[in-house]
């Protein structure tokens, strides 16, 4: 068996353990709470007129308390970073969708891509990255409760100690 099979074979996603009646190796997983469990809803701001800061700061610290009892004053400039990145991304969905994706350059001798889309790729990786510190994607959640394997297998598999 390869060491990727190793690796893989106990990462089992929380939920399938609940239905299997298992325990994960490392320790129970972090699961929602029951009133915050339904399916991922269309995002509100969709429709980038209707982005409101003020509502999705909210949205997300209850969240945040809800699941994680995270309240901490100092995490609200780690939120407010978030909210205007995600408000710069609607922002320049919102240019691009009016000026298109591709547009003429040097004095409309050439056709090139929007500048814009270079921001708005480099807007999705920040808030991806920010996401992943507060806890609020799917794969920050699942890897919250992992913990280097200990068996004897992973301890041989890592080699000896240098």
């Amino acid at each position: 068996m390869s060491y990727y099979h190793l690796q893989t074979m106990n990462k089992k996603p929380p939920e399938l353990h609940i239905i299997d009646g298992t325990k994960p190796r490392t320790t129970d997983p972090a699961l929602l709470p029951q009133k915050l469990k339904k399916r991922i809803p269309k995002a509100f701001w969709d429709n980038p007129d209707e982005w409101n800061r003020d509502r999705f700061i909210s949205e997300t610290a209850d969240y945040l308390f809800e699941v994680y009892g995270i309240g901490s004053d100092q995490d609200q400039h780690l939120l407010q970073m978030l909210a205007i990145h995600i408000e710069l991304f609607v922002n320049t969905s919102r240019y691009i969708k009016s000026n298109n994706i591709i547009i003429n350059q040097n004095n409309n001798q050439t056709k090139g891509p929007n500048p814009a889309i270079a921001v708005l790729a480099k807007t999705t990786e920040k808030i991806i990255h920010l996401c992943n510190e507060l806890g609020l994607s799917p794969r920050s959640r699942l890897s919250s409760n992992k913990h280097a394997d200990d068996t004897p297998v992973a301890r041989f598999l890592r080699g000896p100690k240098v």
